[in-house]
């Protein structure tokens, strides 16, 4: 049931009590039966405030955002990506292209001003990049976006003005803004048959988020890894 219903039902029905106890305490205010319908009242009454508190747990409790990352190979729809350079299976460009998704999940909360000012204060990115060498990640040349910045090995997703945006305009919701990157190898430190693990990382300030953001967004990156299966030939 909707929490402003709730509000509204109780607060006509607590006056609507107090108007009917002054009432009948003027006409029956010595009567024990009197004593006892006023003792009956105001437990029915306690009940609805007790519910109405017990409504407004979740909205306490409840982080502001969700945040899951997913990722697909684009043309085989697959979450791993075989790249070979060399030989009659070299890998084309279109075939080690990766589609990154970022999913968020807006809940009611009461945090939601607090996380827009941690958000403003703090940045949170996303940077995608390998987890060891071999490979590195680019920006797909389709289309440029203000929101992406290139490292030496990878890229830097910034999220901090996405989530705001979502926590001002929206009290629930879910939403998503999906990139695409390209795999290509790193000339300068050759591998030859390599599974590297692409996962994308929560940052701020140029270092992993510290651990009592998890208290304000919910970093979900239990599966969102992407693994490359590398050939060199």
């Amino acid at each position: 049931m909707e929490r402003g219903f709730v509000l509204r039902e109780l607060f006509k029905q607590a006056i609507t009590l107090v108007i009917f106890y002054f009432v009948l305490k003027h006409v029956w205010g010595t009567e024990q039966w009197f004593n006892d319908k006023v003792k009956e009242l105001l437990f029915f009454l306690s009940i609805g405030i007790i519910y109405f508190i017990a409504s407004l747990a979740p909205v306490i409790v409840s982080r502001p955002v969700v945040i899951t990352i997913s990722q697909v190979n684009k043309r085989f729809n697959q979450s791993s990506t075989t790249f070979s350079i060399k030989g009659r299976s070299r890998t084309q460009d279109h075939e080690r292209t990766v589609s990154l998704q970022v999913t968020v999940l807006r809940k009611q909360s009461i945090w939601g001003v607090i996380c827009c000012k941690i958000l403003k204060h703090y940045q949170p990115k996303i940077a995608i990049e390998p987890a060891t060498p071999g490979i590195i990640i680019q920006k797909d040349i389709a289309g440029t976006r203000s929101d992406i910045t290139e490292t030496s090995t990878g890229l830097i997703l910034d999220i901090s003005s996405y989530l705001s945006s979502i926590i001002n305009n929206s009290p629930s919701g879910i939403f998503s803004k999906v990139i695409d990157y390209k795999i290509s190898d790193q000339p300068l430190n050759p591998v030859t048959d390599e599974t590297i693990h692409i996962i994308p990382n929560l940052m701020c300030g140029g270092r992993k988020a510290p651990y009592w953001l998890s208290s304000i967004i919910r970093y979900d990156n239990s599966n969102c890894g992407h693994v490359v299966h590398f050939k060199r030939g």
